[in-house]
């Protein structure tokens, strides 16, 4: 049997090399960046498309092909249920139509500062997504933008949205509380529709239309607290949320003792600037209560504030009153002998 010339062996282990090289690089790098993604040119940028084979966790770079990455398309990564992370870089200013829909297995989302808002189903049945902060250029919450997002427990929305679009929570059954900024001035219909989790809703103070069904069967909600005056309603805006109250600030208007088939309060509140009682006195801390009457204050105490155990105050003489019942009460609170005492004050339900 002659032998194989040396040359010819050479030749073959560099041949094996190159052909393995590429596997060998592609096990070496993170598995974020495994994942190859389709873009397409757009006017000097770029636009993802989509990507072959996504899965785990995604980084889409702010620069393809020496071009800025500013728009993920409509429905480019939809269904795309073997997807668990995803960050979108400052470069993105533009997020498409239902770009995640039904991304199921979508535990945390990075979105990157400059995007512009958030469109029509562009998270719709994320059933895994727990929390989402919405960037501070954002304008917009689209029409089911996050509808039947059933994981959904925290949401932050920045002061730049001005409009909530319809059904853009439904159904996020997970939600226990939502603040809407003072930039809103409309939220849309059915847009918190059966948060079944739902139990306190804060609306800032420009909020001029509340439309149909908008907390429509959100049957843990307990307090719906408004900043400015009393808005329009449409139909059914509150049907079903049987234990709620709405509470609203002294001063502002149109309120009665229902609103929206809810019975009204006013919203308690500690008054400090002009309240002649207010501050240190001989005897402790004074301070005036507003809220409705026949209101009840409980005052607690706790000596940890680092491993808090509140405690309600006994009523007497000689301490702080544990109950403030007038509709503005000065209460004196702070016992002398007892600095190191920490208090609260809570509304007696």
């Amino acid at each position: 049997m002659s032998a194989i010339p040396k040359t010819l062996v050479d030749g073959f282990k560099i041949h094996c090399a190159v052909r393995l090289l590429p596997t060998l690089l592609a096990l070496a790098l993170p598995v974020a960046l495994q994942a190859q993604l389709n873009f397409k040119t757009n006017n000097g940028t770029i636009t993802i498309t989509g990507c072959a084979g996504c899965s785990g966790a995604i980084i889409v770079p702010d620069i393809t092909n020496g071009l800025p990455v500013t728009m993920i398309d409509d429905a480019a990564f939809a269904w795309g249920s073997a997807l668990t992370s995803f960050t979108i870089p400052d470069s993105v200013t533009n997020l498409g139509y239902s770009a995640f829909m039904f991304c199921t297995g979508l535990t945390n989302i990075m979105i990157g500062n400059n995007v512009n808002g958030i469109k029509s189903m562009t998270f719709l049945g994320c059933t895994s997504l727990t929390q989402v902060e919405i960037p501070n250029k954002a304008s917009f919450i689209g029409y089911g933008a996050f509808w039947r997002c059933t994981g959904l427990t925290n949401v932050t929305i920045p002061g730049s949205v001005t409009n909530i679009g319809d059904y853009a929570f439904s159904n996020c059954t997970s939600l226990s509380s939502i603040t809407i900024p003072n930039s809103v001035t409309s939220v849309g219909q059915s847009s918190f529709s059966f948060c079944s989790k739902l139990a306190k809703v804060t609306i800032g103070n420009h909020v001029t239309n509340l439309s149909s069904s908008a907390f429509w069967h959100c049957t843990k909600l307990s307090g719906i607290y408004f900043n400015g005056n009393a808005p329009t309603l449409g139909s059914w805006v509150f049907d079903s949320d049987n234990s709620a109250i709405v509470y609203y600030l002294p001063g502002t208007t149109n309120w009665g003792a229902f609103f929206g088939g809810v019975p009204t309060a006013v919203w308690p509140q500690v008054q400090t600037r002009g309240a002649g009682g207010f501050g240190i006195g001989s005897n402790g801390f004074g301070f005036n209560f507003l809220a409705s009457s026949n209101a009840s204050l409980v005052t607690e105490a706790c000596t940890n504030l680092a491993n808090p155990v509140w405690l309600p105050l006994s009523v007497s003489p000689e301490s702080a009153p544990a109950l403030c019942s007038t509709p503005r009460a000065s209460c004196q609170s702070c016992r002398a002998g007892r600095p190191r005492r920490a208090r609260r004050w809570r509304l007696a339900h």
